[in-house]
């Protein structure tokens, strides 16, 4: 700025104030406690995306984990293997599609059970 500027308004804040006050400080200090809200705003605001993302990975990951935990479910690896089991020691089974998909259904209703008898009770 120019000093007839400068001089200019310090003169007018001098004259409407009554008081001699430096006119660069103030500004200064106006543009300071700006700029230290607007960083503050900002800095919460990266906190509150940075949970999130987190929040987000992790969300992702379990369903990931679930994802496969289900396929082995759904493709009859994990239900054949237990009912084989259930049969007794030293037995063979091969895959059956069929019993595979009753299998696939008992192994629903009966993971369904305790939410419908909890609704129920309610």
């Amino acid at each position: 700025m120019s000093d007839a500027i400068k001089s200019a308004g310090q003169s007018l804040i001098n004259g409407s104030t009554g008081k001699n006050t430096d006119v660069p400080a103030l500004v200064a200090a106006l543009v300071n406690s700006r700029v230290a809200g607007l960083n503050a705003a900002n800095t919460a605001k990266q906190k509150i995306s940075t949970s999130q993302l987190t929040a987000v990975g992790s969300l992702k990951s379990v369903l990931s984990l679930l994802q496969s935990a289900l396929t082995t479910l759904s493709n009859g690896t994990a239900l054949s293997a237990v009912t084989a089991k259930a049969d007794g020691k030293g037995r063979w089974r091969v895959y059956d599609p069929e019993r595979n998909a009753h299998e696939v259904v008992r192994f629903t209703l009966s993971a369904a059970l305790p939410a419908a008898m909890a609704a129920r009770i309610r």
